[in-house]
């Protein structure tokens, strides 16, 4: 009995992480097709140091970054920041931000 009980238990949770990695999947297009349907043609997607979804788009104007919770999908940070030529892009991907996204 408590053997069978494990086993369900075992297939809800594995449902419940397989639904819930979808969605993030799911959220992570429906960013990129938002940025592209904005104009922004440079589109990356990474992983933060945290295993969060980095998503940064680039047009000539500006650097739109968004953050995504692996698990869920929920947008933890959502910033565009405008390009300056006078900004800094002393940076190794050229963007002038720094690693938490935010202007140097």
């Amino acid at each position: 009995m408590i053997e069978t009980a494990f086993r369900a238990l075992m297939i809800v949770a594995f449902v419940s992480v397989a639904g819930a990695g979808h969605a993030a999947d799911a959220a992570t297009e429906k960013v990129i097709a938002e940025m592209a349907a904005q104009g922004f043609s440079e589109i990356q997607v990474s992983k933060t140091l945290f295993g969060r979804t980095k998503i940064r788009g680039l047009n000539a104007d500006f650097v739109h970054l968004v953050i995504l919770d692996p698990q869920t999908g929920r947008v933890l940070k959502d910033k565009t920041i405008a390009r300056s030529d006078t900004g800094s892009t002393n940076t190794p991907d050229g963007t002038g931000l720094s690693v938490d996204g935010n202007p140097d």
